[in-house]
């Protein structure tokens, strides 16, 4: 008798669990009353800068639930830094499990050291973030990736069927701001500005707002999708598309 084990058809549930959204963060707070007017989009403007100091934490912070938990404990962000470099050394000692060759991990390693500059950009497979892999092998390692659910490749739409292009250049999304900010050491700039969406050239806020778009969602396999100008030429894009019943 082998090893074979039976898979239960029919009787498996599947939910998605995302990093946590804002308000789910300022839940963690205690900021409750808040949570409330925000959800009925009735927040006084005498509390609007307190809202956005605390907007640009959760973007320091993240949605990830040990990292949420230890700061609603200590309010102290530097103390994440050892679970975000925890969570990322675990990823990059985690690679001999999504690819046996050792180009491929190499590849896998290149984008887990140099990608999370780009994230919230559009880009080509070829030439990525410098490197001289040809664009089949880093796409290869980034649908490799994309299992893990680290990150999303969000390719654009060139009309109102929500069928995405294959064809052209996806949007780099990963699994959470507090992550990105942390490997591209931004947590101290995002403190100390008022002025967030500067950042980045305004790329952070587009993961801010593709990472609420997916923690608005639990069914498993939500894709994010952004639309762009089917025309030689064209820069026109809009950065989210969202589906709301069949509109």
């Amino acid at each position: 008798m082998g090893n074979h084990i039976s898979f239960p058809v029919g009787r498996v549930e599947y939910m998605a669990l995302h990093p946590c959204t804002f308000t789910e963060f300022l839940g963690a707070l205690g900021e409750n009353v808040l949570v409330e007017q925000i959800e009925r989009l009735t927040v006084p403007q005498s509390v609007h800068s307190y809202v956005m100091d605390l907007f640009r934490k959760y973007m320091i912070v993240g949605g990830l639930p040990e990292a949420v938990a230890n700061y609603a404990k200590y309010k102290d962000w530097v103390r994440l830094n050892d679970i975000f470099n925890s969570l990322i050394a675990g990823y990059k000692d985690d690679i001999e499990k999504y690819a046996k060759k050792n180009k491929e991990q190499d590849i896998l390693r290149y984008i887990l050291n140099y990608g999370w500059g780009l994230a919230g950009q559009r880009f080509q497979f070829a030439k990525f973030a410098g490197s001289s892999y040809k664009s089949s092998e880093m796409g290869d390692a980034f649908r490799i990736l994309e299992k893990t659910l680290l990150l999303e490749l969000v390719y654009p739409l060139i009309s109102t069927s929500f069928l995405p292009d294959l064809k052209r250049s996806p949007k780099l999304l990963w699994l959470d701001t507090g992550l990105v900010n942390y490997v591209a050491e931004m947590q101290e700039r995002l403190l100390f500005t008022s002025a967030t969406d500067e950042l980045w050239n305004g790329d952070i806020a587009e993961q801010v707002v593709g990472q609420e778009l997916l923690g608005a969602s639990v069914t498993f396999g939500t894709k994010r999708m952004f639309w762009v100008r089917d025309a030689r030429n064209s820069q026109a894009e809009v950065d989210f598309v969202y589906k709301f019943k069949s509109r």
